[in-house]
Order: C-alpha cells, then structure tokens, then sequence
C-alpha cells in the first residue's frame, strides 16, 4: 500500500508541500512534524487511542494546527472524546461510509 501511496504522490501536479509516506507501527510513531494525517479506519479501539494520544502530545512540542481525515469513521467516538479534536466536516460515501474531518482549531 506504500508503494501505491508514492506512485499516487509521483503523479500529483503542483503539490504544495512534501508529502512522506511511512510505513511503521502507528502506536509508537514520531507525530511531531506531521500536518494532515488520513486514516481508513486503520485500527482497533486501544491502537486509535494510543495514536490520538501521541498526536496530542506531539502539538505539545511543536504547536500547531492538524487535520485529520477519518474514512469510514467507525471509531468517531474516540475523537469527540478526545476533548482537543473538533469535526469540521463529514459525508457518507455512496456505499454509506462515513468521512469525518477533523482539526485540533475551531478555525
């Protein structure tokens, strides 16, 4: 899937900003310069948490604003509960999953 993820980004036309593709253990990743983040319901219940909570902790030592894209978004609520992520966005696909947009700023 990273290889198909780096044919994707060869392709682009215009990009505005690098794009890196990593392949580790989410749980235990360096968050700290990363910006936009898409997830397609990637894990389980503890992994989304232990991400979300890394993700947190990373703006600590380097401020500023993320979004997080949530395709077919079936752990939504570890988000509202996170208590420092705001949904800005959302929309059911065709096959009726769902896509949430998520941000660390209410602007």
């Amino acid at each position: 899937l990273c290889e198909i993820a780096q044919k994707n980004v060869q392709k682009c036309k215009g990009l505005k900003s690098p794009v890196e593709i990593l392949n580790m253990d989410a749980a235990i990743a360096d968050y700290s310069e990363g910006t936009y983040f898409f997830m397609f319901n990637p894990f389980g219940e503890k992994t989304m948490r232990d991400v979300l909570n890394l993700l947190n902790k990373s703006l600590e030592s380097n401020p500023r604003n993320i979004r997080i894209i949530y395709y077919n978004a079936t752990l939504e609520h570890l988000f509202e509960k996170s208590g420092w992520l705001y949904s800005y966005h959302h929309f059911f696909t065709a096959t009726g999953r769902k896509v949430s947009f998520w941000s660390n700023s209410r602007n």
